[in-house]
């Protein structure tokens, strides 16, 4: 009964404490020091184990609570002990074992430090740091590549890492706690790259096999790999570290899409064991069959290997309307640029009356009136002495009609000639704009 009562009490001690896992601020000295040693480590002589707690305190101590865990089953605790630090400071404790049972403590590789003062002296200051409690283990079949981590865990409100003083006012705060402690050689495996990325075309050959490297921090780690999909094969020449692991793919039966697998490096002698490496794997369509993903084929529905695109317009000449002209008959007219008397302008008849290549129809650019045709467009004496040697001296007619009907009305006469001549001498106004 007493028992009960005593864990009740220090449960409500350290309930209350908020639930944070490092070190604070409001330590009202030196911050307190926990450290985990080991003072008796097995080997080929002995299967004991000796894990202490030490701890440097400069405040007086009516509480102090912590969890603890180990991640080796081959570990098992036989006993705890205090010092008399703890059996005369702490009425209430100490306690060791999870729930008070050293069968769950073994079971659930986890345990405590706790206690509390209940008129009686608690833990007084000091400047050096002190032996608190012992914890006592037998380790089964340990061998040179075993390694146990003792490493703290809150699992319950009792297991909270506080230090509790009443010294100037009440107060709790966290210790600061100096690390793991690894006993042994506690290996770890070492794996690059985490990724591997494949991109094929459906129906191609096999994208070329990748491999990621395992390596460890001790001399050897013996592993193992696996996955889950039947596309993916990862070999290796060695199942030990360090060595490499070859990824093969095999996209014969997998249709255009995208793939996802795992490959799981396990080894029961890594402390981060497993590890992971991420396989992704693109199949691109390829619906006329050229090897030219869809997404990068210039003439996709059409089988052309070379991708050939004479006017570079990215569009293969293999199905491109006009393979020389980059704007693909950009005026309408079913006349490709390369072919068309009249680019600009839609004229499906081509009519070209004057024989000189340009299509009646775009012959004229902005105002009329540039009557010999000259290039630059422009309208000037020339074009004026052009139209006067038309009219009346058997002169050539104007290569572009509608630059000679200066005032547009479909006819070249003496009216276009009276036109240019006010435009240019007498501030008339300026030729009609070509159709």
């Amino acid at each position: 009964m007493k028992l009960t009562i005593a864990i009740l009490v220090l449960v409500v001690l350290v309930f209350w404490i908020p639930n944070v896992y490092a070190q604070k601020g409001d330590d009202p000295g030196i911050p307190d020091t926990v450290v985990f040693v080991a003072s008796v480590v097995p080997g080929p002589s002995s299967d004991q184990l000796q894990m202490d707690i030490w701890v440097y305190s400069d405040e007086h101590l009516e509480g102090v609570s912590m969890g603890i865990t180990w991640d080796n089953p081959k570990i098992q605790m036989d006993s705890a002990k205090a010092t008399s630090l703890l059996t005369i400071g702490f009425a209430l404790g100490p306690f060791f074992y999870e729930d008070g049972s050293i069968t769950k403590t073994n079971t659930n590789q986890r345990f405590m430090l706790g206690g509390a003062t209940l008129f009686t002296p608690g833990i007084p200051a000091s400047s050096e740091r002190r032996l608190w409690a012992s914890y006592y283990f037998t380790a089964t079949d340990w061998t040179e590549s075993d390694c146990v981590i003792f490493d703290t865990l809150q699992y319950n409100a009792a297991t909270y890492c506080g230090f509790s003083t009443t010294v100037d006012s009440p107060n709790t705060f966290v210790p600061r706690f100096e690390g793991e402690l690894e006993v042994g050689v506690c290996g770890y495996l070492l794996v690059d790259p985490m990724v591997l990325n494949f991109n094929t075309v459906e129906g191609e050959i096999n994208p070329i096999t990748q491999s990621f490297a395992v390596n460890s921090d001790v001399d050897a780690l013996v592993f193992s790999v696996s996955n889950s999909e039947i596309w993916l094969t990862p070999t290796s020449s060695s199942s030990s570290t360090p060595t490499t692991v070859d990824c093969v793919v095999d996209v014969t039966t997998l249709s255009a899409g995208s793939y996802v697998d795992t490959v799981t490096i396990t080894s029961e002698d890594a402390e981060n064991s497993p590890q992971y490496v991420a396989i992704n794997l693109t199949v691109q369509a390829d619906i006329d069959g050229d090897a030219i993903p869809d997404d990068n084929d210039n003439c996709p529905a059409v089988y052309n290997p070379g991708q050939v695109d004479s006017d570079l317009d990215d569009i293969g000449d293999s199905c491109d309307i006009c393979p020389l002209d980059p704007l693909n008959d950009h005026d309408g007219d079913s006349h490709c640029a390369n072919a068309d008397n009249c680019p600009d302008d839609p004229n499906p008849d081509q009519l070209d009356t004057d024989g000189d290549g340009v299509g009646d129809i775009c012959c004229c650019t902005g105002l009329r009136g540039n009557v010999d045709y000259e290039i630059p467009d422009g309208i000037n004496i020339v074009d004026l002495t052009y139209l006067v040697a038309y009219l009346f001296t058997g002169g050539p007619p104007p290569p572009c009609f509608d630059e000679g009907d200066v005032d547009g009305n479909d006819e070249i006469n003496i009216a276009d000639l009276t036109y240019i001549v006010a435009y240019l001498f007498t501030g008339g106004p300026p030729p009609v704009v070509c159709p």
